[in-house]
């Protein structure tokens, strides 16, 4: 006797669940993870935060009325005013202008660190998680040989040999940032690789490299969220602080660190060249972090409240 579909059973996990309940709960899953974080102070306070940064960034050339490297020698050291919401600095340049094109640079650098940095780290990872032997100690080795200096150390090692530039500094960062990625998704594919679901796909006859990227890498996909976006901050950090050494964007282009290293020369006499592409690094560093430390909450099935 035919029945009705939605009186079939479904086989799950823990047992038999009925079908119109299984899917039902997958069409309300992504909405009650949504409402979640909503829920979660550090995670609102981290969006209103980036907001706060990220979206005058975006728009420079509309909140700006100047350039960033427009000079005026009538107009140095001007304290933040209606015409200057955050002053001018010793070349007469409205610090304004110069923060949010600045953050472009500092931002952007930062996101191609993660991106780098991430899709080496996570192949290294993936291969050396999966295949083991040989090839995974080789690889693993020398993720342990980066591992063994000090990240900023490294990258300041980096930089002076490759030159001072941003990209160099963004080359610098990343190859920090790879051995932290393939620490991270190697120890996740160790596990996932012995799955029921994966070892059955392998007797099935599946490739290695269609169950590394069909089964491995999804199931790994959550530790490398969270890795991303709290690395984000520190490399905007890094970026920062090769800027502020004079080993990262040159001059006059704005730089969040390369800023603060020109303002601190003239600190006592004019705070504001210093203290706001400062406060907006800052800012955007602490937004980050509390929305990386909410995303690691909800997607580590060990968290509490989840």
């Amino acid at each position: 006797m035919p029945t009705d579909r939605m009186d079939e059973p479904l086989l799950a996990a823990g047992g038999v669940v009925p079908l119109d309940v299984a899917v039902a709960g997958t069409e309300d899953e992504p909405t009650s993870s949504r409402a979640a974080l909503l829920r979660q102070g550090n995670f609102v306070v981290g969006v209103i935060l980036l907001a706060i940064v990220v979206i005058p960034v975006l728009l420079a050339p509309v909140v700006s009325a100047v350039g960033p490297d427009v000079q005026n020698p009538t107009a140095t050291f001007l304290g933040p005013s209606p015409s200057h919401l955050m002053g001018t600095d010793q070349y007469g340049r409205d610090i304004w202008a110069r923060v949010v094109y600045g953050g472009r640079y500092t931002i952007g650098a930062s996101i191609a660190v993660v991106i780098l940095g991430g899709i080496v780290g996570t192949v290294l990872g993936l291969v050396a998680g999966y295949v083991r032997g040989a090839v995974g100690f080789t690889i693993m080795r020398g993720v342990d040989l980066l591992l063994a200096f000090p990240g900023i150390l490294l990258a300041l090692g980096v930089t002076a040999i490759l030159g001072p530039s941003l990209v160099n500094a963004v080359i610098a960062v990343a190859i920090v940032a790879v051995p932290l990625y393939a620490r991270i998704v190697e120890g996740a594919a160790r596990e996932i690789r012995n799955l029921p679901y994966v070892r059955a796909a392998r007797a099935l006859g599946a490739g290695s490299g269609h169950i590394i990227f069909r089964h491995v890498l999804p199931g790994a996909l959550p530790a490398i969220v969270v890795q991303t976006t709290v690395y984000l901050g520190i490399a905007a950090l890094w970026i920062a602080s090769l800027g502020f050494l004079g080993l990262g964007v040159q001059p006059p282009t704005p730089e969040w660190g390369q800023m603060v290293s020109d303002g601190q020369a003239s600190l006592s006499i004019a705070w504001w060249v210093a203290v706001f592409p400062g406060a907006f690094l800052a800012a955007f560093v602490v937004g980050v972090s509390l929305v990386g430390d909410a995303l690691r909450d909800r997607l580590n099935p060990t968290a509490a409240g989840t």
